[in-house]
This record gives C-alpha cells, sequence and structure tokens, in this order.
C-alpha cells in the first residue's frame, strides 16, 4: 500500500517516488462542464458555474490504485487544458500560474464504487474504495481547485505524522 499523509504538501508523483515506488498517470479526459450543486458548494461558486474536469488514473508499479477527477476555476486556469495532464498539476500551477498551495481540506471515508469509479479501477460495482476530496487554497487563501480521489481500498493506507515534510 502507498503511505499517504495528508498533512504533508506532496503531490502525487513525489510521494510515490519518496516511497521507491513508480508512478504513472493516464489522462483520461479533459473538458469544461457545468458544475452540479455538491460542486458549486465545494467550490464556493454560484450556480450555474463553469469548471474545467480532468479525469486521470494513477498506477502504482503498474498497477491502477486510484482514479480522480480535478475540477479547477477556468479563471485561474485559462488554457490549461491543452497543458500535459501526465505531469503534475502542483507543478503545472507553479510554473504556468505562479500559484502554490498553502494549505487543503481533506474529507476521508469509506465508500463503494459505481459507474464510471467501477469501471476505471476495474472492480466489481459495489466495491469498497477509500475516498478522498481535497479542496486546495493558493498562496493567498483562496480556493482555486478541488480533487475527488477514488482509491482502490486494498492499494492505499491514510498514514499522519505532524512532523514538517519538505
Amino acid at each position: 500500500r502507498l503511505d499517504y499523509n495528508p498533512l504533508y504538501k506532496l503531490y502525487f508523483q513525489r510521494m510515490v517516488t519518496l516511497q521507491n515506488r513508480s508512478v504513472e498517470t493516464k489522462v483520461l479526459a479533459t473538458r469544461e462542464l457545468l458544475a452540479n450543486a455538491a460542486l458549486t458548494r465545494e467550490m464556493e461558486l454560484p450556480a450555474l458555474s463553469k469548471l474545467y474536469q480532468i479525469c486521470r488514473l494513477r498506477y502504482l508499479d503498474g498497477r491502477i490504485v486510484s482514479y480522480v477527477e480535478h475540477f479547477l476555476k477556468p479563471t485561474r486556469f485559462p488554457g490549461i487544458l491543452e497543458q500535459d495532464h501526465t505531469k503534475s498539476l502542483t507543478q503545472t500551477y507553479e510554473e504556468h500560474y505562479g500559484l502554490h498551495f498553502s494549505r487543503s481540506r481533506f474529507s476521508i471515508y469509506p465508500a463503494a464504487a459505481y459507474g464510471e469509479v467501477a469501471q476505471q479501477l476495474n472492480i466489481t460495482a459495489g466495491s469498497p474504495i477509500l475516498m478522498i476530496k481535497r479542496i486546495n487554497y493558493d498562496q493567498h487563501g483562496t480556493l482555486v481547485d478541488c480533487d475527488h480521489e477514488y482509491w482502490r481500498h486494498d492499494a492505499v493506507r491514510i498514514v499522519v505524522d505532524s512532523q514538517d515534510q519538505q
């Protein structure tokens, strides 16, 4: 299992390589969409707001471990849908948009996989997963994006260590 410490400000690729594991990211879709009611609440947006969505599969040592839906505010990231999304979004934010995360808010809970999630993780509908919702804020404290991470329950371990990590 991958040790995932939500207190460390590490992007996925870095977290994996620090644990001497191999990582791969496959981009499934990039699009603009109309935010549903749940997303407008999560991202503190008015009704009928548009968002960018980037859907990716994450592999650990050649095995699919998570399906991730990233939701971004288009006004903060013009042209981002044309970027290479096999790389870290966190690095793209820093290199192309001059922003970095000052904090993140996590919701972590068990759930069941259905529909697109079960299909992408190659598991039976109703199988257990670990759901991680992360809302990220930039260096000015402004909410900029939200991730919905759907993890195979047998691929991740949440480890909380309050020690600072560089």
